[in-house]
């Protein structure tokens, strides 16, 4: 049965896996054909040359044909078309820069875009991307020209060079190609937004709940640069808020670029100092690529790529130490980066949108078997800390036990109705505070002992002695798991015989750094230990409940002597705990 569930479980993620490539694969070739522009034609060459407020005087500053000095405010701009073919009509004359401009094509005005000033305040600025019309009788083959007046007095002074994009074609055509090329990414939006309230949710309500946490932070972290990246295509904005964009998209992706190696830590359960030096590593990385590569294009490129490859080094790691999933999360890790290679500029624009939805299906995988781990963690959890209430329940009910007592009673009833009544009040304290702390996973020490005390008054009326607890604790609030010290004195009791005289048990506690020191001792009588008091069912019962509090976090020492039974128990202070 095991191996055929592993089996279904390992069908399941190939099944993901492939649902998930093919899935990015048929977006990217959607997105690619809705974004492409038949018979674009571009310029092969301009030149600069300023401009002092007069007519255009020919430039012999030739520059790259998508890079403008913005360190210049006002220059002329000449480009050069060759039409191999007349332009569909209508045709249409794209144009994106940082700047206002005026645009005369073959020396014919065409419009222009904001209001061209030699100040501030004299300059309106104009939309990023612009589409103007082209005449019918200037767009047939042969050889054309274009001059752009451009006045860039908004641009931050920290800007040396901005992008710029001209480009003739349909008009049609240009006027939908921002906007096609952001709807790809929005497709995901809703499913992120969705996505990350929900793990949100589950964090909250799930103890460990950390790659919830972090999944949902990703996600909507990732909804957020959606819409950043979308605000140009969707809603367009003026020149002078392009850079304020970018702030915000190169913001996000260093978010981005943290949580993601903070969530595959988290999901292969690296320890806290760990996963502290890799987040070190990847913010360092991050800080040498933001004060040392220029363009923010680039810039988000490579700390995005920065963070993925410590995700890298985080699998690898898992690799090595051999944990689970691990070789699963860097073929995914593989699988998401993998179309930088292919166009490194579009990728951020284009592709990671896309490729991120590999991610998105191999966590909610990952999710989906944490969450029904945690179902059966859960139910496993509470059928044992059920099985120790019984038992809990069970060392005070056994039979021979009430048969005893119940005999007692009689005998006391007839001989001494005083102390049968005392007995019985005694008896229903004790039955009272059992009911009370049984079905608790925890109960401070203060209540413990109490129930402790109502056992020896019990045991004081059937053993004919004086049973008593000497105590020395600072923090009775302290907590502890039920039943623990209640066991180690019916323990006591049990193998040793007290008979005729007083008897003191001592509980002693102190508090040495982050840990409990809690100390029992017992008499011994006669001189006889018994091996059983360190090897029978109560130190059993003991174990268990501490493991299920503590797991491995506890320690148990045991000594006992010719004259006394000593336990010593170790337990970690929580961050709610009362010292």
């Amino acid at each position: 049965m095991m191996k055929q569930k592993a089996g279904s479980l390992d069908l399941r993620f190939l099944l993901t896996m492939l649902a998930a490539m093919l899935a990015v694969a048929g977006l990217s070739v959607w997105q690619s054909k809705q974004s492409a522009i038949g018979n674009l034609q571009w310029s092969q060459q301009y030149w600069l040359s300023p401009d002092p407020g007069g007519p255009y005087v020919p430039g012999d500053r030739q520059a790259s044909t998508t890079t403008l000095p913005a360190g210049t405010k006002n220059v002329w701009l000449q480009m050069t078309f060759d039409f191999n073919q007349p332009l569909e009509q209508p045709a249409g004359l794209f144009v994106s820069v940082l700047g206002s401009f005026e645009a005369y094509w073959d020396d014919v005005p065409i419009g222009g875009a904001g209001i061209v000033g030699r100040s501030k305040e004299q300059e309106i600025p104009a939309p990023i991307d612009n589409v103007l019309l082209l005449p019918s009788t200037h767009s047939d083959a042969g050889h054309h020209s274009l001059r752009l007046r451009i006045s860039a007095q908004h641009n931050p002074a920290f800007i040396e060079n901005a992008n710029i994009w001209v480009f003739a074609g349909a008009y049609n055509d240009l006027l939908m190609m921002t906007f096609k090329r952001a709807v790809p990414p929005l497709l995901m939006s809703s499913a992120l937004l969705v996505i990350g309230l929900l793990c949100l949710l589950l964090a909250t309500n799930n103890r460990a709940g950390r790659p919830y946490l972090l999944f949902g932070l990703l996600s909507l972290a990732m909804l957020m640069l959606i819409v950043a990246e979308s605000w140009r295509g969707l809603w367009g904005y003026s020149y002078d808020w392009h850079t304020t964009r970018m702030q915000i998209v190169l913001t996000l992706s260093c978010v981005i670029a943290l949580l993601l190696p903070a969530l595959f830590a988290s999901l292969l359960r690296l320890g806290l100092k760990q996963t502290l030096t890799w987040l070190g590593l990847a913010a360092l990385l991050q800080l040498l690529i933001v004060l040392f590569i220029g363009g923010f294009d680039s810039r988000s490129l490579l700390v995005f790529l920065a963070g993925a490859a410590i995700s890298v080094l985080i699998c690898a790691q898992g690799m090595w130490q051999k944990q689970s999933n691990s070789a699963a999360l860097l073929a995914a890790l593989i699988l998401f980066i993998a179309p930088v290679t292919f166009n490194a500029y579009a990728y951020m624009d284009q592709y990671f949108f896309l490729s991120f939805t590999i991610l998105i299906c191999l966590m909610l995988y990952f999710l989906s078997r944490s969450i029904e781990h945690n179902r059966h963690t859960l139910i496993q959890r509470e059928l044992r800390l059920s099985r120790l209430e019984l038992e809990l329940v069970k060392r005070n009910v056994q039979p021979h036990f009430i048969l005893n007592t119940l005999t007692a009673v009689e005998e006391w009833i007839d001989e001494d109705p005083p102390t049968a009544i005392a007995f019985i009040q005694a008896l229903a304290e004790e039955f009272r505070q059992m009911a009370s702390l049984s079905s608790q996973s925890a109960v401070s020490l203060e209540d413990e002992l109490q129930l402790c005390q109502a056992h020896l008054n019990v045991m004081s009326y059937r053993a004919g002695t004086q049973l008593s607890l000497d105590i020395h604790i600072s923090h009775p609030k302290q907590m502890i798991p039920p039943g623990i010290l209640l066991t180690l004195l019916e323990n006591a009791i049990s193998h040793n015989h007290y008979r005729h005289g007083k008897f003191v048990f001592t509980v002693q506690q102190k508090r040495e750094d982050k840990t409990m020191c809690l100390t029992f001792m017992a008499p011994v009588v006669s001189g006889r230990p018994s091996s059983k008091l360190q090897t029978g069912t109560g130190n059993q019962y003991v174990e268990s409940r501490l493991r299920e509090s503590y797991a491995d976090n506890w320690q148990m020492q045991s000594h006992v002597s010719s004259t006394d039974w000593q336990v010593q128990l170790r337990l970690p202070l929580a961050s709610g705990d009362i010292l």
